[in-house]
C-alpha cells in the first residue's frame, strides 16, 4: 500500500489514538494543546478521511496546592525562583501568541483536581453516547 492507497486506489482511513497527559492550569500544556489542534487541522486538510481520537489524561502539576484560589503567578515563581520567573513568563507569552493565546497573569486560580474530574466525566459520557 503506497502513499496511503490500497490496491484498488481507494484511500485508506487511518485512525490516530493520541493520549495526552496535561494539567488544566498549566500554560505550557495549553500551548501544546493549541499547537496539536493546529497540526491536526493542517493534516486533516490534506487527509480528510483520517481520524484523530484524543484522550485526555490527568496530570496534576501542583498536587499540593490548596483547593482554594491562589495568585496565578505564585506557582511559577515558586518553581523557577524570582530571578528566572520573568524570563519564563516572557517565553510563555511569546509562545502563547504564536498559538493565538493571550495569557492573563493577574487574578487567581485554584487546584486543578476538580477540573480533571469534570474532564473524565465528560469523556465517560461521550463514550456512553458513542
Amino acid at each position: 500500500m503506497a502513499n496511503g492507497v490500497d490496491g484498488v486506489n481507494k484511500p485508506r482511513r487511518i485512525k490516530f489514538d493520541v493520549e495526552i497527559y496535561a494539567d488544566t492550569v498549566c500554560p505550557w500544556c495549553y500551548i501544546g494543546k493549541k499547537s496539536l489542534d493546529s497540526a491536526i487541522d493542517t493534516y486533516t486538510t490534506r487527509y480528510p478521511d483520517d481520524v484523530f481520537d484524543i484522550a485526555w489524561r490527568p496530570f496534576i502539576l501542583w498536587p499540593n496546592m490548596a483547593i482554594s484560589a491562589y495568585d496565578k503567578l505564585s506557582p511559577i515563581v515558586k518553581m523557577f525562583g524570582p530571578v528566572r520567573a520573568p524570563g519564563v513568563f516572557e517565553r510563555l507569552e511569546a509562545n502563547g501568541l504564536e498559538q493565538g493565546i493571550r495569557f492573563q497573569w493577574r487574578g487567581r486560580m485554584g487546584n486543578s483536581i476538580d477540573s480533571h474530574k469534570l474532564i473524565m466525566l465528560a469523556q465517560e459520557k461521550d463514550r456512553a453516547i458513542a
